[in-house]
């Protein structure tokens, strides 16, 4: 009898001290950080990142082709430790497929100032609906950092600075190609308060996010640079407004409902800056303003009216190209020396006012490259 409890008690110790090996085996801790660790508890689904300074940069699928051939578990080593990768075989050849989609309450620690390169690209939080708020000591966060992520609301603290398109790996500190922090980015709500002193909004920031809603206005009265594509097919926002801002080229293409816009900081519209808008109705344009780029309307079918601007010296081609509803242009500038081909190939009964003491110049300017019933009156 004896024997047989001492075989019960050791096979009992023996599961217990198993079933533990098995958990903590589940639990994986490392540095992310000169002075920052994680610990990703799998078990728990929780990943936990705590410490201070700044956070490790680390590369994505989108440094390295999809298709390769000599992808092994080598270059794991490249990304986020927390970030799972699936791989197949095709014609006898590994293939890297797509990040593996996480699933993982994600806690980001006080004393952490900047979110690293690629740091969240491809996790998906355990609960989508629950905010992601980062603590207040952060001031920047790198390119892809947020990429293709999935969840529902993340709140960006006053402090942040900059939304960096950089991506620097940690271990060689070189620079790679430039990346969103919010490219592909399923957050319908990334909250940044009107009182934040964000003021730099690097390339491809929020390209193809589907971010709807910043704040009530949607307005980065602190913002002095938008980089380029960095708005690029957010058909979610109906509104923008970024009164200081330098606005560099693409910033809003295929921006499907956009409806409004202040660009009124900005010296100059680059190409394409809203083309194919077609629900955009309102722009501000602001007297710094000396150069409305090619394409830079093109297709905005929706807008009715434009002024342009005092400063004003060059309307490149096709700038108000296919804006089929555009009926009045109002040039204030006095300075307008170039309007270049199909800049306003616009609605069959425009009319361009114009200063009196300029009526007869613009007409000759200007009618080359408006429909022939173009009206032009002094004002």
């Amino acid at each position: 009898m004896k024997r047989i409890i001492s075989i019960v008690l050791s096979l009992i110790i023996f599961c217990t001290l198993f079933s533990a090996t098995t958990v903590s085996a589940k639990v994986n801790k490392g540095k992310c950080g000169k002075n920052i660790t994680y610990k990703l508890d799998t078990n728990k689904k929780e990943l936990t990142i705590s410490g201070k300074g700044d956070m490790y940069g680390y590369l994505s699928l989108i440094q390295y082709p999809l298709s390769t051939l000599d992808f092994d578990n080598s270059h794991r080593k490249y990304f986020a430790p927390w970030v799972k990768i699936k791989t197949y075989v095709d014609d006898n050849r590994m293939v890297i497929g797509k990040l593996a989609k996480n699933n993982c309450r994600v806690s980001v620690g006080e004393g952490i100032t900047s979110i690293g390169s690629n740091a969240f690209c491809g996790v998906t939080f355990t609960n989508p609906e629950q905010t992601f708020t980062l603590p207040n000591t952060v001031n920047k966060i790198y390119g892809g950092a947020f990429m293709d992520s999935e969840v529902n609301t993340i709140k960006i603290p006053d402090n942040v600075t900059e939304l960096s398109s950089k991506v620097v790996y940690y271990k060689d500190n070189r620079e790679y190609p430039s990346l969103g922090c919010f490219d592909c980015c399923s957050a319908k709500r990334i909250l940044i308060s009107e009182k934040s002193k964000l003021k730099h909004i690097g390339d491809n920031a929020f390209k193809w996010c589907s971010v709807e809603y910043f704040n009530e206005n949607n307005s980065f009265p602190n913002v002095t640079y938008v980089g380029y594509e960095a708005f690029f097919g957010c058909d979610g926002i109906s509104s923008i407004s970024l009164p200081k801002a330098e606005v560099y080229g693409r910033a809003f293409i295929y921006c499907e409902n956009l409806k409004k816009a202040d660009v009124s900081g900005t010296k100059k519209i680059r190409a394409c800056t809203f083309q194919n808008c077609p629900d955009l109705e309102e722009v501000k344009l602001g007297d710094k303003l000396t150069y409305i780029g090619r394409g830079a309307f093109q297709s905005c079918v929706s807008l009715k009216q434009i002024t342009i601007p005092k400063n004003v010296q060059e309307i490149k081609d096709a700038a108000f190209n296919n804006c089929e509803k555009l009926k009045t242009v109002v040039i204030k500038s006095k300075k307008l020396k170039t309007v270049e081909d199909s800049a306003f190939y616009v609605s069959d009964n425009v009319v361009f006012k114009v200063p009196k003491s300029k009526l007869k110049q613009y007409k000759a300017l200007i009618s080359p490259n408006a429909p022939k019933k173009a009206k032009f009156v002094g004002i």
